[in-house]
């Protein structure tokens, strides 16, 4: 991957980050429409870094809470250092961007991920993009967000296409999304 290549996405990151952002008002539900399209462009970037490298990166959830991160998952020493994201948190390390949506401009407190379908148990949720940017998994993966309303609860999935690795943002709802 040539530097030119890393400040493409990283600048493309930032136009998409640019375009959600001004939208997210105080209506929950486009606050939290407008997260989950801030992580499907973090899914996109550790997508984009598999590509382009040539190695698999995954991107780790933390459900309950609104952190989650990107990182090498190869062998390769020399793809383990990540080029730097304007976005990330200030603990990130060169081989791990985290990313927390309460820190996210526009975004704010209240946002958390759910988990995702199919689970893969009770802690960490794993998401693995092979070189060609497809998913390890054979199976699509969907991210499930949510927030409160009114103590209300309202839902955002993020549909990971297995073949693809593109990811899809539906509509929010009050209805906790089924599986695909």
């Amino acid at each position: 991957m040539t530097l030119l290549e890393v400040m493409i996405v990283i600048l493309l990151l930032a136009i998409i980050t640019g375009i959600v952002i001004p939208r997210a008002g105080t209506d929950r539900p486009e606050v939290l429409r407008s997260a989950a399209e801030v992580l499907a462009a973090d899914l996109t970037f550790a997508r984009s870094l598999a590509v382009t490298r040539g190695g698999p990166h995954k991107v780790v959830l933390l459900p309950g809470t609104g952190t989650y991160w990107i990182e090498y998952a190869g062998n390769n020493p020399a793809l383990a250092e990540l080029p730097p994201s304007p976005f990330a948190a200030l603990d990130s390390t060169s081989q791990r961007l985290v990313f927390r949506l309460e820190e996210m401009p526009g975004v704010g407190r209240g946002i958390t991920i759910w988990g995702c379908i199919p689970s893969q148990g009770s802690g960490e949720q794993t998401i693995i993009f092979d070189p060609l940017g497809s998913l390890a998994s054979p199976q699509d993966i969907t991210i499930i967000l949510t927030a409160l309303e009114n103590n209300q609860p309202w839902y955002v999935a993020i549909r990971v296409r297995a073949a693809t690795g593109h990811p899809e943002v539906s509509n929010p709802t009050q209805t906790l999304p089924a599986a695909p």
